[in-house]
């Protein structure tokens, strides 16, 4: 299976930490059986999902205001998926609401 070269995820209007997981989970192609904690998303993202090459969130500000501790812990699994997985892991890039351009109009 050839891996996506990007998969991008907005971040700025999840309300709590369900929410968060069913995003990551619809989105990176969970299995239906997915945890929805932080220990069941490792284990999809190491073992059960192919991660894209480059993920983006974006969003990021806005929400690691809101939802610090999901946020440190979902940057946490990705930074140690990149230590551990370096073959596998996506590059993230975590965008803050300023670094997003409104669609040009021709």
């Amino acid at each position: 299976m050839t891996r996506l070269p990007v998969i991008k995820i907005d971040l700025s209007s999840i309300k709590d930490s369900q929410e968060l997981h069913s995003t990551l989970s619809n989105v990176l192609g969970f299995p239906d059986w997915y945890g929805q904690n932080w220990d069941a998303f490792w284990d999809a993202i190491t073992g059960l999902v192919e991660m894209p090459i480059t993920l983006q969130l974006s969003g990021w500000d806005i929400f690691s205001e809101h939802l610090p501790q999901d946020a440190r812990l979902l940057q946490q699994c990705l930074t140690d998926m990149t230590l551990n997985y370096p073959d596998l892991a996506p590059e993230v890039h975590y965008m803050s609401t300023s670094n997003i351009l409104p669609p040009t109009h021709q």
